[in-house]
């Protein structure tokens, strides 16, 4: 149906991205596309098309189904009616779409050192800065259109739309997933010329009796819950403060924007300096002017002492400032979508405006509000390059987040392939489980309104 085939579509941006790894390397080698351009751009868009996929859709969803329904009694195709109803109506959550899907592709980092598929010849700029470091509406008139030709049927049109979006997701990962599967029962590495052993349950055996594992799960869980609330918080507290216009709002809407247009890992590295007690801002700003008595954000110490969680809480303001900008945006777009003419009915009929706020702008808003949350919680579970770029997981343990030592196993000198694949699946079992009640919720907000 289709609930089974947009959970599909969205189970790709769940994947870790180590379980699809291995098998894209061996494909691409396969096909010749290894260390190519055009390999990259499929990888890239193939990864970032399910979030495109799911902020259209609850942008169409808020679209009256009126509209469209008086186009076809006036005789209009479902062609014509799409041109001139829908997408007219959807400009705005078109826009926001492009204007991510951009942001996104131009600072992906997260799939560059996870994988040899794209090497010197195709690095992207985060990339080559971290080696670098380290080293409008529509009416629908009454005319009816001119007598046309016999156009496309709705089930054409239908698998129009679909199936070049289903090709390339089933061609890269349902490939890759099935392939990691078996490796996670396995004892397997891949930079060692010898076939997988398998090993039945052992992986997942050790991964379940780890309390370290189950450590690096709890500081995620906690990372994930801190940034992901505030940032809802805060998106939609700045979307309501400038979707209305006043002088220099333009300005101030950009300013905001900025920190999401910057790549994590570049972000990581400047905040990194920032946080330094020798000649960092941040603790200038807060009045600190003696190094020794400063607290070292990234080292977890205050005056020379350990504070526990230090760290992880530094990384998480960071991910906040810098993604808040992300939900105010896709609030902002939905707010701007609401017909003017609900607010004036509630005007006439005397509505306060707390009345207002809880009855319509905030029904009409959630759907988006919701994928917004949901889509920041799936990054922020498998969250990477922002820990990468400012503690590496340290110090200790402190910031060490499972994609990280996912990382670890994965890459990073252990290569262990069998149980990385393990510790993947079972983090995609827990990304899944935590994104159909988003997803329940989601449905259940459409089906309200």
């Amino acid at each position: 149906g289709k609930g089974d085939l947009m959970f599909f579509i969205l189970s790709t941006r769940m994947l870790p991205a180590v379980v699809v790894t291995i098998p894209l390397f061996l494909m691409y080698r396969q096909f010749g596309l290894y260390d190519t351009h055009i390999g990259m751009i499929l990888l890239y868009t193939v990864f970032n098309l399910s979030f495109a996929v799911w902020l259209l859709k609850g942008f169409i969803d808020e679209i009256p189904k009126e509209y469209e329904e008086a186009a076809l009694v006036d005789g209009y195709s479902r062609m014509q009616a799409i041109r001139q109803i829908v997408l007219p109506q959807a400009m705005t959550g078109i826009a926001a779409t492009t204007v991510f899907s951009f942001i996104f592709a131009w600072n992906e980092f997260a799939l560059s050192p996870y994988h040899p598929i794209t090497l010197s010849s195709c690095e992207v700029l985060p990339m080559t800065a971290l080696d670098s470091t380290t080293g409008a509406k529509a009416a629908v008139t009454s005319a009816r259109p001119k007598p046309r030709r016999r156009g496309l049927s709705d089930r054409a049109i239908i698998n129009l739309f679909i199936w070049p979006t289903l090709i390339l997701l089933i061609a890269w990962n349902v490939f890759p997933l099935f392939y990691s599967l078996f490796l996670s029962f396995t004892n397997y590495s891949a930079i060692v010329r010898q076939p997988p052993v398998w090993v039945g349950f052992e992986n997942y055996t050790a991964i379940l009796n780890s309390p370290q594992l189950w450590q690096y799960f709890a500081t995620t869980g906690r990372f994930a819950l801190v940034s992901v609330g505030t940032q809802t918080l805060l998106g939609f507290t700045l979307a309501m403060l400038v979707k209305e216009k006043f002088k220099g709002s333009g300005l101030v809407t950009t300013l905001i924007l900025i920190p999401m247009m910057l790549s994590p890992v570049v972000v990581g590295l400047f905040w990194k300096l920032m946080y330094n007690p020798s000649f960092g801002y941040f603790n200038y700003l807060l009045g600190f002017t003696d190094p020794t008595r400063a607290p070292d954000m990234l080292a977890g110490r205050f005056a020379n002492s350990p504070v526990p969680n230090l760290a992880l809480w530094a990384v998480v303001f960071v991910d906040i400032w810098m993604w808040t900008p992300f939900v105010m945006l896709l609030v902002l777009s939905g707010l701007k979508a609401i017909p003017d003419y609900l607010y004036e009915a509630a005007a006439i009929d005397r509505a306060s405006p707390w009345f207002q706020f809880w009855r319509i702008t905030l029904p009409q808003v959630m759907p988006l509000l919701l994928i917004a949350v949901l889509f920041r919680t799936i990054d922020a579970l498998k969250s990477f390059d922002l820990v990468m770029g400012m503690t590496g997981g340290g110090p200790g343990d402190q910031t060490e987040l499972i994609a990280v030592n996912l990382y670890r196993q994965a890459f990073s000198g252990q290569w262990r392939t069998g149980a990385a694949s393990a510790l993947a699946y079972i983090m995609l079992i827990v990304i899944i489980a935590i994104s159909n009640l988003l997803i329940r919720s989601i449905n259940q907000g459409n089906q309200e309104a």
